[in-house]
């Protein structure tokens, strides 16, 4: 209610508001909160943002991102002031998620999960710098790695991550769990799409008595048993892309513990005692397996 509050206050100023006073909270911790303060404060801008802002990082029908509160996420929107124009455009009917909209988007997340990559890169030459100013026993790898790195800045110029499947494959790379690093690109465009609809087809036509509401399935959402659910991703899964690689090490037999059994998979020759001959085959051909 706050957050709507004030990304309304400059438009409803428009019609003669002054003030507009949240009541918050019951008892004795009950108190009324000053919207249109918060909404000077802030800004036009980023008080109409809000509401793409607030759906997008986490709201009761859009999920969050993993271990990604809104102090962290606010904390990338100030080190990140373009992502204003895309939360803004969240916060108003969209009759699309364009390019644009969605490469603002992804530099936002990758603020989000990987912090700011240029400066970062800077301040380590700062420390290579500042270590050659004083006598070496050697010329370590680690400062290597910091000097070539600020080479790479100074021929290369911007060497800033892209894209959210560049960043999900440097953070994988460096051991991340696969909670910590960001969605793929598809993922994160069905999450902006369902942000987009909470933002900005619920909360933004809210001075709006005659709004069209588009059916969820147009935005993120899928129906299932006459639920409506999350749609992740239009890709394939990890998992249903690459069932084929699963594999067994049984020594004795292929029976209840076998890996490949328990996931209804049969052995083949990947499987590094077995190779597939074992009786865990009826669901393969193993001669045309092996002439492919």
């Amino acid at each position: 209610m706050i957050i709507i509050a004030i990304s309304y206050f400059f438009a409803l100023k428009q019609l003669g508001l002054h003030e507009l006073w949240i009541s918050f909270g019951t008892g004795k911790h009950h108190s009324y909160i000053p919207a249109h303060d918060l909404a000077q404060v802030l800004g036009e801008d980023k008080a109409e943002a809000m509401r793409g802002y607030h759906a997008f990082t986490g709201c009761d029908t859009v999920s969050t991102f993993y271990s990604k509160g809104k102090t962290l996420t606010w904390k990338a929107w100030q080190q990140h002031l373009e992502a204003t124009s895309a939360f803004r455009a969240l916060s108003n009917p969209l009759e699309e998620v364009t390019d644009d909209l969605m490469t603002k988007i992804e530099k936002y997340v990758i603020m989000l999960y990987c912090g700011d990559t240029e400066i970062q890169q800077h301040l380590e030459a700062t420390s290579a710098f500042r270590a050659l100013s004083n006598p070496l026993e050697e010329v370590t790898d680690d400062l290597m790695t910091k000097i070539e790195k600020y080479v790479i800045m100074l021929y290369c110029g911007d060497t800033e991550i892209r894209s959210v499947n560049e960043a999900r494959k440097i953070l994988f790379s460096k051991n991340k769990s696969l909670q910590n690093i960001p969605p793929t690109r598809d993922a994160l465009r069905m999450h902006t799409l369902r942000a987009a609809y909470q933002a900005g087809f619920i909360w933004g036509q809210a001075l709006d008595p005659s709004g069209v509401i588009p059916s969820p399935a147009d935005c993120g959402w899928t129906q299932t048993e006459g639920e409506w659910q999350p749609l992740w991703t239009t890709q394939p899964s990890i998992w249903e892309a690459a069932r084929e690689l699963v594999k067994c090490g049984c020594k004795n037999s292929c029976r209840g513990r076998c890996s490949c059994r328990r996931e209804g998979m049969p052995c083949t020759l990947l499987c590094k005692s077995c190779y597939g001959n074992c009786d865990n085959t009826s669901a393969i051909d193993l001669e045309a397996l092996i002439e492919d």
